[in-house]
């Protein structure tokens, strides 16, 4: 069954236009929106670490912080000394650049086995899963790096084992897999040995296991892993470290995952989630795959059975937890992407799947132009300067598209592809300065900088085991200030802290700021000296 591999100038053209749309649209207004969600508890901790002039000690408010590894922490310090400043674009560089390195390196594999076509679209497709596109891409976190890391090394396993590379296929499977493990625990450890062993005994290589290049490589894991936790042990015990990574992967894999009603729930709605994930376009193409001719010639090429091997190996342990979450698969999306993109470049599709592509598509076409006018009456959207124009001018760009639709049938994915690109444009033009002037961040980052004019520099300490402010004020204090907050719970004259009042031992203290957070009041307090 042979592809169709060819691209037509005017293909060529609509996803050459996609590429620059969507790579340029990654980084506009990245900056704008304040930190939120897990993007302050990175941003302090790498804070925290550079004013401790220690980067092998996370800490977090001054305590010592177990949950992660440091790997992804030195990246955002990296970015931060090569820019010299701390602000919301510098942070999430790094989370743009690996996706757009992510996608070139898909582009590579996929142009390496079948041609340009076919690696430009699974690029692309990668690049447009709505996961990515407006939400992961626009974040301080870790997911997109891990992802990553750990995708490419399980392809160095396919490469290096056709060319009878051991050596390097070992090294650089255990290499990565020792910097995944400092970045985000032990899924490294599990990606790395399943998709080994699956791999290897599918091709009835499995006494590899036992070579030297496998142990020596093994070693090599170890030295990274143990070399980081010898330097760690210079400064405190890693044991509580160590147990807490080993904690969070078992209490979210057994005890999380009791119950027969959760299991049989994210059992169903784990894979349509999972599909939905990989929309608005390489999802549309699963329709190609219903067809038992092309799943003969898939089972008959090696990179598409590897893809296949890898996504079900790996994905199984996850697909049969209810506590773990779609990002912690996000490294196995290129492997159904390479599958799908494959099933729509064959010749002989049936045209209900044909139309099926051109009329979802299409849908989707055709809704923006709407969509481009109905950001005129959302009320939230009103403040942003130019609102008019915005509307006026992507309501043309996504009729002319859709004109193109009509006009040029031939090519329903590459339209699709570049109506997403400009929607990437109006996301990044509307809903980001939105959130710079509303939301719970906005409110946070506000807060912050009154507590800055009322603390200024003086010692300031959250008190309590609860938290009682978010970690976005808390990272923007930290922007602000000479030093960090830290949690203190012996209550000092002369320094200030942040309580609920009623979790406090009554001191003599004036109270210059409340507010509520988690449902509860909270105070901004100074402590004062016993006698006034």
């Amino acid at each position: 069954m042979h592809m169709h591999t060819d691209l037509s100038t005017l293909e060529k053209r609509l996803l050459l236009m996609a590429t620059l749309l969507l790579v340029v649209g990654h980084f506009v207004n990245l900056g704008i929106q304040p930190l939120y969600l897990e993007e302050p508890r990175r941003v302090i901790i790498s804070m925290e670490m550079v004013a401790n002039g220690n980067l092998i000690v996370p800490t977090l408010l001054g305590e010592l912080y177990y949950n992660k590894p440091p790997v992804y922490n030195w990246l955002l310090i990296a970015s931060t000394v090569l820019f010299g400043n701390w602000n919301e674009f510098t942070l999430r560089l790094p989370t743009v650049l690996s996706l757009v390195f992510w996608c070139w390196v898909a582009y590579l594999v996929g142009r390496s086995q079948f041609g340009l076509r076919y690696g430009w679209y699974s690029a692309l497709c990668l690049a447009c899963c709505g996961a990515f596109l407006y939400y992961f891409s626009l974040l301080t976190e870790i997911d997109i790096f891990y992802s990553l890391l750990t995708w490419s090394s399980l392809m160095g396993i396919y490469f290096y084992s056709r060319h009878n590379r051991w050596w390097a296929l070992f090294l650089t499977v255990y290499t990565v897999a020792g910097i995944g493990f400092l970045t985000k625990g032990l899924p490294s450890i599990a990606f790395a040995g399943i998709s080994l062993v699956t791999w290897l005994v599918w091709t009835r290589q499995w006494k590899r296991l036992f070579s030297w290049a496998h142990l020596v490589s093994g070693l090599v894991f170890l030295g990274i892993v143990g070399g980081y936790y010898w330097l760690y042990a210079q400064y405190e015990d890693p044991t509580p470290f160590l147990n807490r990574l080993w904690s969070e992967t078992s209490d979210r894999t057994l005890s999380e995952s009791s119950g027969f009603l959760p299991f049989l729930t994210h059992l169903v709605t784990f894979p349509v989630n999972l599909w939905a994930n990989l929309l608005p376009a390489g999802g549309l193409l699963i329709v190609f795959a219903f067809r038992q001719k092309a799943w003969r010639a898939y089972r008959q090429n090696d990179f598409l059975v590897f893809c296949g091997l890898m996504f079900a190996a790996n994905v199984l342990i996850y697909w049969l937890t209810p506590a773990e979450r779609l990002r912690y698969v996000y490294m196995l999306f290129p492997f159904l992407i390479f599958a799908f993109v494959w099933f729509w470049q064959q010749p002989d599709n049936a045209k209900w799947a044909q139309k099926t592509l051109r009329w979802s598509g299409g849908l989707f076409i055709h809704l923006l132009p709407l969509g481009a006018l109905a950001i005129l009456w959302i009320p939230d959207l009103q403040p942003i300067p130019g609102l008019g124009w915005i509307s006026a001018i992507f309501f043309l760009l996504f009729a002319a598209v859709a004109v193109l639709f009509w006009r040029k049938p031939d090519y329903p994915m590459a339209q699709l592809i570049l109506a997403i690109a400009l929607s990437r444009w109006l996301f990044a033009l509307t809903v980001l300065p939105q959130r710079d002037l509303d939301g719970g961040a906005f409110r946070d980052r506000a807060r912050a900088e009154r507590i800055h004019e009322l603390v200024g520099d003086a010692p300031l300490h959250t008190e309590g085991e609860d938290k009682v402010i978010a970690y976005t004020s808390i990272a923007y204090l930290d922007k602000l200030r000479s030093d960090y907050v830290r949690r203190n719970d012996s209550l000092l004259a002369g320094r200030y802290y942040l309580v609920t009042p009623d979790s406090i031992v009554p001191v003599l203290s004036d109270t210059l700021l409340e507010y509520r957070y988690n449902g509860l009041e909270q105070q901004l307090i100074r402590v004062l000296p016993e006698g006034n």
